[in-house]
Order: structure tokens, then C-alpha cells, then sequence
């Protein structure tokens, strides 16, 4: 295991607490906020992900929320999906009829290979310890692991462009979709604030799995990663 920590580390209990308040517009305000390419991002990495997949496989829906990347894979294939997330709240949002589980993806309640694939939808970023959670999506996952979630670019433009957004753009976006919870969004710049470049976490997941596709988008504020079993 590595020594050296990538992820919001001690500042989860906060970060995780501010999941609990937005479960009925977390879905709304992350479209706007996205520019609405939320759902484009998410499909691209679904697509290779079922397309290496096969049907009625076990897929985990890690850090699922409210159960998006779910129920776009559902509409892409036939799968036995378990969702599982930190938060009660987003969960109960969800409306899906599968299993759900409360926990951690960095530590997750689950036997060695228990599913077919994991999915995760801007939650890695969330990860207390990266080089912790991809270690365990390895040890439970049997294929293929497919991400999208927000990155950092490591160009100096591109740096800029994103610290502007974070920092003039995001709160009045927020606040224009949802004003009572316009400062929960906020905890996005401290989530932002502790990632590692897109490439750095490209690296730590390099560790367990083969790179199928690797994207960077929204001026590398978001990042896509699918990858096979190694």
C-alpha cells in the first residue's frame, strides 16, 4: 500500500456530512453546474463499460447517490446492480428497486470478486485515500471499472479557466438552481483543492487495471477512465 495519501483525507466527515442536506437537488444543480453534459459523460464511460461486460452480470454502483450511472446502465443492459454510498439519504432518493448498502467505497462491506464491474459516478474524487479505494475496487471487482468524476487539469490555462469557474461561476450557478443549497455546492472547490492532476489519478488506478479509454473533458475538470482487470 502506498504511504503517500491522494484524497480529501481528513476533511471527510465534513465533506460527507454535506451529502445528507442535498439529496432532492443534488441531481438538478450537478446537471446545471455540468453545463448539462453530466449525462453525455456518464454515458460515454457506461457505453465501454457494457460493452465489456456481459449481461445480467453484478455491477456495483460505487458512491452510486441518488442512482444515475444506475439506471443508465439498466437502460443500456440487463444487469444485477447493488448500490452503495456513505450517504442513507441519497440512496432512499433514488427510487431504484435493487440492493442498497450504506458504507464507504474505501473500505466496502463485500467479498473478494463479488462483482462483474463497478461503475462510479463523480464519486472517486470523494475517495478518502485513492490508492485505498482502488485497491479495493480491485479486490471486489472481477473486469471492468468504469469512472467519470470531476479532475484537475495539469496545464497552467487550464488551471486558470477551472479556479475561475470554481470561484466566480459555480456560486452564482448554484444559487440560480437551488438558492436554500447553493453553499453546500460549494464543498466542490475543497474537493477540488485536494485532488491529484487527472494523470496522477490515472496512475493510481493504472495499478489494478488496463486502460481502455481515458478522457479529459470541461477543460480537464472532468475526468473518464474505463479499465480491464490487469
Amino acid at each position: 500500500m502506498e504511504t503517500s495519501k491522494k484524497g480529501i483525507g481528513r476533511n471527510w466527515k465534513r465533506i460527507y456530512g454535506v451529502y445528507r442536506n442535498i439529496p432532492k437537488v443534488y441531481d438538478r444543480t450537478n446537471r446545471f453546474i455540468s453545463f448539462f453534459q453530466d449525462i453525455r459523460l456518464r454515458k460515454e464511460v457506461l457505453d465501454i463499460v457494457a460493452q465489456n461486460t456481459k449481461s445480467n452480470s453484478r455491477i456495483l454502483d460505487a458512491g452510486a447517490g441518488t442512482g444515475i450511472m444506475s439506471k443508465l446502465y439498466k437502460s443500456m443492459k440487463n444487469a444485477d446492480i447493488t448500490m452503495l454510498d456513505y450517504s442513507a439519504e441519497m440512496l432512499e432518493n433514488s427510487g431504484m428497486k435493487c440492493e442498497m448498502v450504506q458504507g464507504s467505497f474505501d473500505r466496502m462491506p463485500f467479498r473478494e470478486g463479488a462483482f462483474d464491474s463497478v461503475i462510479m459516478g463523480f464519486s472517486f474524487h470523494a475517495s478518502r485515500d485513492m490508492y485505498r479505494s482502488a485497491s479495493e475496487i480491485n479486490r471486489i471487482c472481477k473486469r471492468c471499472l468504469g469512472i467519470v468524476g470531476f479532475g484537475k487539469p495539469s496545464g497552467i490555462f487550464d488551471k486558470l479557466l477551472v479556479s475561475a469557474y470554481l470561484n466566480f461561476l459555480l456560486p452564482v450557478m448554484a444559487f440560480i438552481s437551488t438558492p436554500r443549497h447553493y453553499k453546500d455546492f460549494l464543498i466542490i472547490k475543497k474537493i477540488y483543492s485536494e485532488l491529484p492532476e487527472n494523470e496522477a489519478s490515472k496512475s493510481i488506478l493504472e495499478k489494478y487495471f488496463k486502460t481502455l479509454f481515458f478522457g479529459q473533458k470541461v477543460r480537464g475538470f472532468t475526468f473518464q477512465f474505463v479499465g480491464l482487470k490487469g
